[in-house]
């Protein structure tokens, strides 16, 4: 099945979703024939909603891409709980429903830690969110210092999927996880890397530059 998804691409966390409401549809089908109008478009909406399109990017190696698709929310200065003290770059990222929600890998390097928060599900939009809704956060080691991506859930997002463990080596542009219909994402830089989108700027993950390693 996830083999089938990612061919048609799909993202394959979707299969779980799917087999229920075909499931359901088959039910329903005998139940009530117009049934099967109202599943088409729901099945239509579920493969827009978990598109996983192919993204790939050999451009400036120097390059650090953004981590998902949406829209440049804030760009602001800020410390992790992890790394008292020390400031990072944050550039927020809103995902609307219509955009991509799958996650990609901003920039080479090694998985340190993934940590899950538990939370609420606030508008995304709002700062209290930031602060208060259910996150992944990974942190990755690279040649340049620490980097971190943040999955945030929203109002209407429940549900954060994250496939990279500790300890693993990983590459630009590779998937790391989905936020099944949410929210925001976060990618955290070292102090003083140079940025390259500005608030309002739409992205696409693992394809827009939005800063970059000093040559």
């Amino acid at each position: 099945m996830k083999t089938f998804f990612s061919l048609i691409h799909i993202a394959p966390e979707a299969a779980p979703i799917f087999i229920v409401v075909l499931c359901i549809a088959v039910i329903a089908a005998f139940l009530w024939r117009k049934s099967l109008f109202i599943t088409f478009i729901f099945i239509g909406s579920l493969l827009f909603f978990f598109r996983d399109p192919v993204r790939e990017f050999s451009g400036d190696p120097t390059a650090i891409l953004a981590p998902a698709d949406g829209t440049v929310a804030d760009i602001a200065e800020v410390t992790l709980p992890q790394y008292p003290g020390v400031s990072f770059v944050r550039i927020g990222i809103f995902l609307s429903l219509l955009n991509v929600h799958v996650q990609r890998v901003p920039c080479d390097g090694v998985v340190e830690s993934i940590a899950h928060r538990k939370g609420s599900c606030l508008l995304a939009f709002s700062e209290e969110a930031r602060k208060k809704n259910r996150a992944v956060l990974t942190l990755m080691k690279t040649e340049e210092g620490i980097v971190a991506v943040q999955q945030l859930t929203g109002l209407i997002a429940r549900r954060i999927i994250n496939n990279l463990s500790a300890g693993q080596t990983v590459h630009r542009g590779e998937r790391l996880g989905i936020i099944c219909f949410g929210s925001r994402v976060e990618l955290y830089l070292p102090k003083g890397t140079p940025v390259s989108v500005a608030v309002g700027e739409a992205v696409r993950g693992g394809e827009t530059i939005v800063a970059g390693w000093e040559k």
